[in-house]
């Protein structure tokens, strides 16, 4: 049984463990996007005046579409005529893709540590016990429930895995095998998600790293011999696009988001995707991406994210996905198995939510196969897993709630309480009202706006802030924030999931101290 370990570094992907810290464009593809209602024809005449005869509509994300620039058709230059037009809300270049494995070593089913922690050694470490998520005490409650669907995106799922087999989605509205897109969703025999690279109804695996995370959330131990996920019973449908060296486009990943975005939402057999597991980041920020996760939020679906792998501050330089200010996106830093936060791990006290076991972890992978990888790839699937294993126990929580939990029914570690804004690693289940599946009165309270305690502002400037306040799974009322010389601000909570916000602006000089609670405290310097 060959395994690995993969430390390496990707583009747009923490996908297979690292963030590079170089970035390429796909020169020959633009990602387009147009005001809302605008017609398709109106779209393709903008298009055709370029030369430019089709486009790949991703329309369940809004009016985004995904060009191909035809020979002699500069990128500079299409995006400029581009932006001309008053229809357009945003150009901009598609992004391309790497990820590569780094070293290997052997282990055994025992090294399973993050599910149940007595203290084995793993690697090179001897773990610290109950370092894990209690994954045998919250299958006391549930094990999952195949009507609960996760989605993937990355290289794939290697389908015929023994102990994935059970979990993989099957598409109601299609029948296997027979060349006919049965559905009518312009997939051909999509029984198990698609391959957003060649435009097929087959997200096969060809290189592990999505096998991987699948196993993470939905292993089976079907041989006895193998693994479990954080749920042993739960439909998982892939998206690949990732190619077998690991490589692939931002366009493509947005082909993902629409796909999934369409079973959700579809008239018939509509699909329960719960959440989306996204091992990936990086490339910079992307107004397309952003709307497009939003979206997914829009219809019920929370966006995990990799936090990335570069021992980076994301409060300092952004990794994105995982850096996009939306509310449906948790972002997940990793930890080891004596509950540090891993060295290689990217971390940030106002923008990773939550840490997570992500290194040495033992999964699936291709013909049959398992491997140890590390990474924040591996810690992202522990988080989608157990937003499953949330919907499993109560179908009735929604994805504000299922955030909150999974933040909030946390282990307070010390060494996460400067690194994520939780300043815990999740818990399945545990006792005394903790553990998100048995969570009764846990609290969680963090600043994320302004970032620093001390903020320096001129008469008239906003000053925003921004707090999470959750008890559970349910916002835990709005703080009261008292300001020195008469005053006070109220804050609100827009989207009723916990995050309340407030704005101030000075009318004249002076120190203006802001009291949040819990002993946090922000001082204004008005100039």
């Amino acid at each position: 049984m060959g395994v690995r370990t993969w430390t390496g570094s990707l583009f747009l992907a923490a996908s297979m463990l690292t963030l590079p810290t170089f970035a390429e464009s796909k020169n020959n593809r633009l990602i387009v996007r147009f005001k809302e209602g605008i017609s398709s024809f109106a779209a393709d005449t903008i298009h055709k005046s370029l030369g430019i005869g089709s486009s790949k509509k991703l329309h369940h994300l809004g009016a985004i579409e995904v060009v191909e620039l035809p020979r002699g058709l500069s990128a500079e230059k299409a995006e400029e005529m581009y932006r001309r037009n008053s229809n357009i809300l945003s150009v901009e270049r598609d992004f391309k893709i790497r990820v590569n494995p780094i070293k290997k070593e052997t282990g055994n089913y025992a090294q399973q540590w993050a599910l149940n922690n007595t203290g084995q050694k793993v690697g090179k470490y001897v773990g610290k016990t109950d370092a894990d998520i209690n994954g045998p005490e919250a299958w006391e409650l549930t094990k999952g429930d195949r009507d609960v669907v996760l989605g993937i995106i990355d290289t794939g799922i290697w389908y015929k895995h023994a102990d994935l087999a059970d979990n993989i989605w099957n598409n109601p509205g299609e029948i296997a095998d027979n060349g006919i897109d049965d559905d009518g969703n312009g997939y051909i025999d999509d029984v198990h998600g698609i391959n957003a690279m060649d435009k097929t109804g087959d997200p096969l695996d060809d290189n592990g790293h999505g096998t991987h995370c699948s196993g993470i959330m939905g292993g089976t131990n079907a041989s006895g011999k193998g693994v479990f996920g954080i749920n042993q019973k739960v439909s998982i449908v892939g998206c690949k696009f990732l190619d077998s060296e690991g490589s692939g486009n931002m366009s493509d990943a947005l082909v993902c988001m629409d796909y999934f975005s369409k079973l959700k939402t579809r008239a018939e057999h509509p699909v329960n995707i719960v959440a989306i597991n996204a091992s990936w980041g990086g490339g910079g920020s992307s107004k397309a991406m952003q709307d497009a996760i939003k979206t997914l939020g829009n219809n019920g679906i929370l966006f995990v994210a990799a936090a990335g792998n570069e021992s980076a501050d994301n409060d300092k330089v952004g990794s994105y996905p995982a850096n996009y200010k939306l509310a449906n996106i948790i972002s997940v830093a990793a930890t080891n198995n004596r509950d540090q936060l891993s060295n290689f791990s990217n971390f940030g006290a106002k923008s990773v939510h939550v840490g997570a076991p992500g290194e040495d972890i033992m999964s699936t992978f291709l013909n049959g196969e398992y491997q140890i990888f590390s990474g924040t790839s591996m810690a992202t699937p522990y988080v989608t897993g157990l937003i499953g294993l949330l919907k499993a126990n109560d179908p009735s929580l929604t994805w504000k709630q299922l955030k909150n939990l999974v933040m909030a029914g946390g282990t307070s570690l010390n060494s996460l309480s400067t690194k994520v804004v939780s300043g815990r690693r999740i818990r399945a289940a545990d006792k005394d009202g903790k553990g998100s599946l048995t969570c009764s009165n846990q609290t969680s309270h963090a600043r994320i706006l302004p970032a620093s305690s001390t903020v320096t502002a001129k008469v008239g400037d906003v000053v925003d802030f921004s707090v999470i306040n959750i008890k559970c799974g349910e916002p835990d009322g709005a703080p009261s924030m008292a300001v020195n010389m008469g005053r006070s601000v109220d804050f609100v909570d827009p989207d009723q999931d916990g995050v309340y916000s407030a704005a101030w602006t000075p009318d004249s000089p002076g120190s203006y101290d802001f009291d949040l609670g819990n002993g946090d405290s922000v001082t204004v310097n008005v100039q």
